[in-house]
């Protein structure tokens, strides 16, 4: 739970949410991950049962990211395709789930001692330096 407050507490700051958004937030599901479903013999659509059925709100750590994550798998890079570990496997993924649960609230997550000195934003381009 500590972590979920942590989390609410940072999208505040950060500006995503307010406070009003997350208040009526009752059901998070740790759903690690919403892109690596193949690997498991299920579809996107088995993920989106499973966050209906569990009248999920908020999905907590959707996406992890402990290495550089490529926009697309390189070809012919099948771990990579089975584990859904590009931006472009997250894209789809989330377009997917918010067509059938509009209101839910994906949330990625980045273990802090793997922040690196230089980080790029995969939807803008944009580079970051500490």
């Amino acid at each position: 739970m500590r972590n979920i407050i942590a989390f609410a507490a940072v999208m505040m700051i950060l500006g995503v949410y307010r406070a009003s958004d997350m208040s009526h937030i009752k059901i998070v599901s740790w759903y690690q991950s919403i892109t690596d479903y193949q690997a498991f013999s299920r579809s996107i659509d088995d993920v989106i049962t499973h966050l209906r059925e569990t009248n999920t709100e908020l999905v907590f750590r959707a996406f992890w990211r402990w290495n550089v994550i490529p926009d697309e798998c390189p070809e012919g890079d099948t771990a990579c395709e089975l584990a859904g570990r590009s931006y472009a496997h997250l894209e789809d993924a989330i377009a997917e789930i918010k067509s059938e649960l509009p209101d839910i609230i994906i949330c990625g997550g980045i273990a802090c001692e793997r922040i690196n000195a230089q980080e790029r934003n995969p939807i803008t381009g944009e580079t970051f330096d500490r």
